[in-house]
């Protein structure tokens, strides 16, 4: 009796090890056939981790980001089929409008605001003027939905892109699942928008240290960087991305206070990055400064900074060498 029970039990245990493994099998080839290399996003030791990793849901890959670059490029995305988020952010300009105090929308009308560049976005806290949206992931949602921009609802723009095969098929691949999902659309977005990082400056050699990276009037202005002007533009994204208002003229936009509706926020505005800054002319919210001189005697005068000629140059070659 015990040994015919002890050989039951032994066929009932091979039998299920023999499951287990024909199951553990099945699993392992089906994630070597499907299996994706998740790419990280990274920066160097000193810009500290990314607030936005791509997300638990779908992970970062190639096929991800290289549907993400499409989907930027895609005029077809706007109601008219003339805007696309490359018409504002061009990538020699790290992905702003240079020249253009305001970028020209449907229909040639005029956007709401200069539009701001689009670099090392994966390290930012909040997105927009306002700091309303807090996701990388989301932020895709405000131009498509903004009337001067794409014009259009977001499920709408998906519902287009199920009646391109191309688009079928290159979802099909980045996230193995049918049909285009409203999540998917902005999650491929966003890991390729993640990738558009620059660590490559003169200013990011001399953090890295490369003492000679700066030259002499560059290292200047540095000095008078971190005096007058890196309590709001500090840290390795050179800005702390407060919410303040900076003093100058608004133009009748309210900033802050269109999302709070208090009028501590009017005028309020979230402290842009300065990185590339030589590139990304005019400044402010509204494009109205032409270029750095103004900015910088702008500045000077309003925050009685006393630099002179000289070291208003040495600030500026500093700001030059953030690109």
């Amino acid at each position: 009796m015990i040994i015919g029970y002890r050989i039951r039990k032994g066929i009932v245990y091979f039998y299920f090890m023999a499951r287990f493994s024909y199951l553990l099998l099945t699993l392992l080839l089906w994630q070597c056939q499907n299996g994706v290399d998740e790419i990280p996003i990274v920066g160097p030791a000193y810009a500290g981790p990314p607030t936005y990793d791509g997300g638990f849901r779908f992970p970062r890959t190639e096929q991800t980001i290289s549907l993400g670059q499409r989907l930027f490029n895609d005029q077809n995305l706007s109601i008219d089929s003339t805007i696309s988020c490359a018409t504002c952010h061009k990538a020699d300009a790290y992905f702003s409008d240079p020249g253009n105090a305001l970028s020209v929308g449907l229909q040639g009308t005029p956007t709401h605001r200069n539009a701001s560049a689009l670099v090392n976005l994966a390290w930012y806290p909040y997105f927009f003027a306002e700091g309303g949206v807090r996701n990388l992931k989301l932020s895709s949602f405000v131009p498509i939905n903004n009337r001067h921009e794409f014009g259009r609802k977001l499920h709408d723009v998906v519902e287009g892109l199920m009646a391109d095969p191309t688009y079928v098929e290159e979802f099909n691949d980045a996230f193995r699942a049918q049909p285009i999902t409203d999540a998917q659309f902005v999650t491929a977005l966003a890991h390729y928008m993640a990738g558009l990082k620059y660590y490559d400056s003169p200013y990011d050699l001399w953090l890295g240290g490369d003492s000679a990276a700066l030259n002499t009037d560059a290292h200047a202005g540095l000095e008078l960087f971190q005096e007058h002007c890196s309590t709001c533009h500090g840290g390795p994204q050179l800005s702390s991305f407060a919410i303040a208002a900076n003093g100058l003229p608004t133009n009748a936009d309210y900033g802050r206070m269109n999302l709070t509706n208090n009028a501590e926020d009017s005028g309020a505005f979230k402290i842009p990055t300065l990185r590339g800054i030589a590139l990304t002319y005019p400044y402010m919210h509204d494009g109205s400064y032409a270029d750095l001189d103004t900015v910088l005697r702008t500045y000077n005068e309003l925050r009685e900074l006393g630099m002179n000629l000289e070291e208003l140059a040495q600030l500026k070659a500093f700001l030059n060498s953030l690109h």
